[in-house]
């Protein structure tokens, strides 16, 4: 009987081992022709530059954040108050509905 769960909890390690072994994408490998050799100060000047490069945005999309924070902002008010509103029905109706 002790041998029996024992190989059976063996072959659960197993299969558990090789399922997760096999459960993940490996990492991209970065192919030597498409990163050219830079000096260390250029690679510098350009990871500098990233943040500022990274933060530019045009017009429309600034609009379109402004909307969708404005529309987030309204959703979720609108799902307080009516959260708000059931909560004191619950408290004021007798019949015991929405329990």
């Amino acid at each position: 009987m002790a041998r029996a769960s024992l190989i059976s909890s063996l072959m659960v390690l197993a299969l558990l081992a090789f399922g997760l072994r096999c459960a993940f994408v490996p990492a991209p490998q970065a192919s030597p022709a498409r990163l050219p050799e830079i000096s260390p100060a250029a690679a510098a000047v350009v990871m500098g530059a990233a943040p500022a490069i990274a933060a530019e945005i045009d017009a429309a999309e600034a609009y379109n954040r402004k909307v969708l924070e404005g529309a987030a902002y309204g959703g979720m008010l609108c799902v307080f108050m009516l959260g708000l509103i059931v909560q004191g029905v619950r408290r004021d109706v007798g019949n015991k509905w929405l329990n």
